[in-house]
């Protein structure tokens, strides 16, 4: 889908800031902790190329980064490194712009606690041939005042939109056959959807330890964008898969799920209702429920943005906030500094009264690989001395080759961004 066709997301009323919260932050370390309260974040900061994101992430991602440290648990969307980035600080000239912006996002971050990025594929991943190319990682990293276990990640096993079809479809509106193909039956033929193959894009979960004994599972995921018939079965599937992995993996556990969802539940056009089917079905099969249904969220309950959650058999979880941020995420012009708003809620957990059965309602556990190269491990390094991020193996003349290339095309304006 091209960037004229992208449907914007209109700015809602601001809402009033809460005016304080409880940290979870020094409860950790207490044994005697049976209760308290955490801020979670979920934000999507727009972090691809500039030339084709829906923002201006290399402007934007400095300011971002020290608005982060106001929050206990940050879970990141669009979060990408910079391939080239060992070689800037080796004093390479010659170099494409910026193709990720990780090292902006986290440069003024103070959490201890974080993920490691995911590594580019470099369009080498063989799970998404023919599609595709994928050239980007799944964007999704986390930050956290609280510490955290082995960080899994799961891409998805369907996508819709290839950037090879993108690109034809590029040459075919330049060349004027856009009408001659709508006339002729065929404009869905050529149709790139979202590019979403172009990214392995997916979720990730890793285990917050509250307290000894009070733990929950923090879902962060990315979902499908578009609005074509093989975009919205993409996304069904998505959260089938979801589903499938929260009943094997988190049996009894608390849970939150929180990210882009690029579910438009209250969406009028006959293809986009499909999504409030998919939405409900997912919260009846995993147990989770809607942070809007236990809150009046008003006009934001049914931004793309969303935080779900339930409570497990050792720890009860409750929403007690949500709010978008957006006098908090803005520019000195009060512009915002993504293409999508920051959502905030706040959870509280009370391990002595988790009595109370929801984590049953899981879907039943399904088969899952015995080993995992997609587990990694957060890092405690303080935010001052962390190393540089990205991947640290040479790619091959090639495919830098390759890489280099594709940011020309981008910086023509040839190719368009994987969805939203």
């Amino acid at each position: 889908m091209t960037i004229r066709r992208l449907l914007a997301i209109g700015a809602l009323t601001g809402v009033a800031i809460a005016a304080s919260t409880t940290s979870a932050t020094a409860q950790p370390s207490d044994p005697a902790s049976t209760r308290g309260a955490f801020t979670a974040l979920t934000y999507n900061v727009a972090g691809l190329p500039e030339q084709i994101s829906g923002s201006e992430p290399s402007t934007n991602s400095p300011l971002i980064s020290p608005l982060l440290n106001g929050y206990d648990v940050v879970l990141l969307q669009e979060d990408w490194v910079d391939v080239f980035r060992a070689a800037r600080d080796a004093g390479a000239d010659d170099l494409p712009p910026l193709t990720g912006y990780h090292h902006l996002i986290v440069g003024d971050a103070d959490h201890p606690h974080r993920s490691t990025p995911a590594d580019p594929p470099y369009g080498t991943d063989a799970s998404r041939a023919p599609a595709g190319p994928a050239l980007t990682a799944d964007g999704l990293n986390r930050l956290s005042d609280i510490p955290f276990g082995d960080v899994i990640r799961r891409q998805w096993t369907a996508c819709n939109g290839e950037l090879v079809i993108e690109g034809v479809e590029v040459v075919t509106d330049a060349a004027g056959l856009a009408d001659a193909l709508d006339a002729a039956g065929l404009a869905g033929v050529v149709d790139g959807g979202a590019s979403d193959c172009g990214a392995l894009k997916g979720f990730s979960v890793a285990t917050l330890t509250l307290a000894p004994g009070a733990e929950v599972d923090v879902y962060n995921l990315h979902a499908d964008a578009g609005s074509s018939i093989d975009d919205i079965a993409a996304r069904r599937a998505n959260f089938d898969q979801l589903a499938a992995f929260i009943g094997q993996h988190s049996v009894g556990h608390a849970v939150i799920v929180g990210g882009d969802t690029n579910l438009k539940i209250d969406d009028d056009r006959p293809e986009r209702a499909a999504d409030a089917d998919v939405w409900s079905t997912f919260q009846v099969t995993t147990g989770v429920t809607d942070v809007c249904r236990t809150i009046d969220c008003g006009a934001d309950d049914a931004v793309i943005d969303k935080f779900a959650f339930r409570s497990g058999d050792a720890v009860t979880l409750a929403a007690a906030t949500h709010r978008f941020e957006r006098d908090v995420f803005q520019d000195a012009s009060g512009d915002p500094l993504s293409d999508h708003d920051a959502l905030a809620v706040e959870f509280t957990w009370d391990v002595a009264a988790a009595e109370a059965p929801s984590a049953s309602t899981a879907a039943e556990p399904v088969a899952e690989p015995t080993t995992d190269p997609t587990t990694t491990s957060p890092t405690s390094t303080p935010a001052a001395h962390l190393p540089v991020t990205g991947s640290t193996s040479p790619a091959a003349l090639g495919v830098v080759a390759g890489i280099a290339a594709l940011a020309a095309l981008i910086g023509r304006g040839a190719i368009t961004k994987p969805g939203r």
